[in-house]
């Protein structure tokens, strides 16, 4: 148990005051989740490193407010090359991928994290607008996390990130 004081002023103009003791209060629950939305997962501990790959700025955005009290760090970037890059650099706990951006496919990045050994084990949870079966299949033959569609219930999203990183 930890000793609070309840008036840190207190202590300072009068060193005999008492301390109390105070139970650390349980971290909140995902703000964006409304109250009747909550998934029972209460994040104690912050993992690390979240990493979120696409070309649409406002996803980049909605994936940093969704995560930002779960993450201690979350990486973004809208060019698919420039996330393999980071990938590689900081092996974050977690990487949220989208499939079609130019210059390189999601699914293309999927593989290339999946060949590289420094790489492989990171969880990867594919978030695209992209529910062409043939890309689905080509995802899960190089053994993607999850497959989410966009547009996608915050719920949902916030569920599958902590289940793959269970």
């Amino acid at each position: 148990m930890n000793n609070i004081l309840e008036d840190p002023e207190e202590q300072a103009i009068n060193p005999e005051a008492p301390l109390e003791n105070k139970e650390p209060e349980a971290p909140p629950l995902n703000p964006l989740l409304q109250p009747d939305q909550t998934v029972g997962v209460r994040v104690s501990e912050k993992t690390n490193t979240l990493l979120m790959v696409d070309d649409d700025p406002t996803m980049l955005r909605l994936i940093q407010l969704v995560f930002r009290s779960d993450f201690k760090k979350i990486l973004s970037s809208d060019d698919p090359r420039e996330g393999l890059r980071l990938a590689m650099t900081y092996k974050p706990d977690l990487i949220l991928l989208d499939n079609d951006m130019p210059g390189l496919k999601g699914v293309e990045v999927l593989q290339q994290l999946k060949e590289m050994p420094a790489t492989r084990h990171i969880p990867v949870i594919m978030l695209t607008g992209n529910n062409n079966l043939e890309t689905v299949k080509k995802a899960l033959g190089f053994q993607v996390t999850a497959y989410l569609l966009k547009p996608c219930e915050p719920k949902t999203l916030f569920e599958t990130v902590m289940k793959a990183l269970s």
